[in-house]
């Protein structure tokens, strides 16, 4: 079993960091920027982003020096080498939240190594708490151990923010298929949070599951990894198990709810 202890501590020590520095910046004028590809507008990009992206990636190098780091905004190398530990930043989940002064968005780090996430951390700015795990089937908010939340109508966070990007037609079509079903064939709530927080919360026991088509790497490895910790499911939208490669992510907290999801998506 590798010993991540250190890690644990970075996860608190850079939790601090980055909640500190935005309270700082909360009097000050935000730079705003957008991505385009092939003309098309993409996600905004702040100078929070950079800054915190900066800050994590800073704190890395000081205290894992043969890590190398995979950011959102500062990476062009998004190949994975399973030989060498990467650690996967997203310094703003819901950054198009966190511009138009929403608070609902988070910080996203998680570490890869040998083709599998092995830890992971979320920043939750909403609540000012970081929920992590190391493995070993626990997962923490701040210090304390997630207990399960009794519930009887699973609620499932259905990313209708991602779904902007689609530019397929034939798989917007089939997005709102699917989502129609889930309204009118299933007795499940939804919501959408326009940020992978949803996500992550899924994993505490907030949420029941998440569903997301074509998202980057730093937007679900954290959180699918503590879904995971926590005997969730994750998968692809063909019901294949996740991996680092997968372009798409159906994950749920109990079996029942992933195959109800599923069959719902495979007959949209």
């Amino acid at each position: 079993m590798i010993n991540l202890q250190k890690e644990k501590e970075f996860f608190e020590r850079v939790s601090v960091l980055v909640f500190n520095f935005l309270s700082s910046l909360k009097q000050k004028t935000l730079t705003i920027r957008y991505k385009h590809l092939r003309g098309v507008v993409l996600d905004p990009v702040t100078s929070s982003d950079i800054a915190i992206e900066n800050l994590i990636s800073k704190e890395i190098i000081k205290l894992f020096p043969n890590d190398k780091v995979l950011g959102e905004e500062n990476s062009s190398d998004l190949i994975i080498d399973p030989k060498v530990r990467t650690w996967i930043i997203d310094p703003i989940c819901g950054t198009t939240n966190y511009a138009r002064g929403i608070k609902n968005f988070c910080t996203n780090i998680s570490l890869a190594y040998q083709d599998i996430i092995i830890a992971a951390c979320v920043l939750d700015h909403a609540r000012e708490e970081f929920i992590w795990s190391i493995g070993n089937k626990e997962i923490y908010i701040n210090d304390s151990l997630t207990k399960e939340i009794n519930r009887s109508v699973p609620l499932i966070d259905v990313d209708l923010g991602g779904s902007y990007y689609l530019q397929n037609a034939k798989a917007k079509r089939k997005y709102t298929n699917f989502l129609y079903r889930i309204l009118i064939k299933s007795d499940y709530m939804t919501v959408s949070y326009n940020t992978s927080l949803g996500f992550a919360y899924a994993g505490a026991g907030r949420l029941d599951g998440y569903f997301v088509i074509a998202p980057h790497i730093w937007d679900v490895a954290t959180a699918n990894f503590l879904l995971i910790q926590s005997g969730g499911i994750v998968s692809d939208i063909s019901g294949k198990s996740w991996n680092l490669n997968s372009k798409s992510v159906l994950a749920a907290r109990d079996k029942a709810v992933h195959e109800k999801l599923l069959n719902l998506y495979l007959d949209s």
